[in-house]
């Protein structure tokens, strides 16, 4: 049985590749349910995110008013 091994980069490229094709899901969505699918706990799979996706749910979470902060710069996708 081969040992499937989840890294930074692996799970990174499966969430974008998600978010190309469904483009009216948020990436909170997509990490949760990701998450869900893969057996991974919320808290492990935040700690493999990058930097750049963990910006971008910054981003949708304050134009969905989900986050109490200033601004957070637009970012380019």
């Amino acid at each position: 049985m081969p040992l499937n091994i989840i890294t930074s980069a692996s799970v990174c490229s499966d969430i974008e590749d998600i978010k190309s094709i469904t483009d009216s899901c948020t990436y909170i969505e997509i990490i949760s349910e990701y998450a869900e699918d893969n057996n991974i706990e919320i808290e492990d799979i935040m700690s493999l995110l990058s930097p750049l996706i963990i910006d971008k749910i910054k981003y949708e979470s304050s134009k969905l008013k989900l986050l109490k902060i200033e601004a957070v710069p637009e970012i380019i996708f």
